[in-house]
């Protein structure tokens, strides 16, 4: 005959008769001891985020941005700017050469941004602003022109000066030479 031992009664429903001891788990070191077992696990490293991500995040806090402005300035929906906002890669066969003109984009912001004294109203407003006679640094990025972006940018930020050379604004000296305008 065969006697039932504690785990049989256990595994029949019936309550232990004395309590088991939760074993302890450590987690100082890069080592884990639980119980009495050592566990060496890998360490986690976080994943990197998308580069669409990080500059759509960049552009946004730069200039205040909606989505459903930076999604106008891109050429695309406003949802599409949210799916890549959290992670998503973009379809090629959706998007086109959307990466490039995100990164056109980021450049112009982030050099406007600079010009500025990191200001995020007075990036957004630079950016929205058209000089006399041109279009806005925004029209000119939707364009697919970043460099005529920048310019116009800079156009705004500082504006031409007149065409006379080495005048002023004082008069001239009696017994001063000739002005050189002349």
């Amino acid at each position: 005959m065969q006697t039932t031992t504690l785990y049989d009664t256990a595994l029949l429903g019936e309550p232990l008769p004395r309590t088991i001891q939760r074993p302890t788990i450590d987690t100082r070191g890069p080592i884990w001891r639980v119980g009495d077992w050592a566990v060496d696990l890998p360490p986690a490293l976080p994943r990197p985020v998308p580069e669409t991500a990080r500059l759509i995040t960049l552009i946004r806090d730069r200039t205040g941005w909606s989505a459903r402005k930076l999604a106008d300035v891109l050429r695309v929906s406003h949802s599409t700017v949210g799916r890549l906002a959290r992670g998503q890669r973009p379809e090629a066969a959706h998007s086109g050469d959307l990466p490039s003109r995100l990164r056109n984009t980021y450049d112009v912001v982030d050099r406007v941004h600079l010009l500025v004294m990191r200001d995020p109203a007075a990036t957004a407003r630079t950016l929205d602003n058209a000089p006399r006679g041109r279009c806005s640094p925004v029209e000119e990025l939707r364009a697919g022109k970043p460099a005529d972006a920048y310019l116009a940018a800079i156009d705004i930020l500082r504006p031409t000066r007149p065409t006379e050379l080495l005048t002023g604004s004082r008069p001239r000296r009696d017994g001063a030479t000739a002005p050189l305008y002349e």
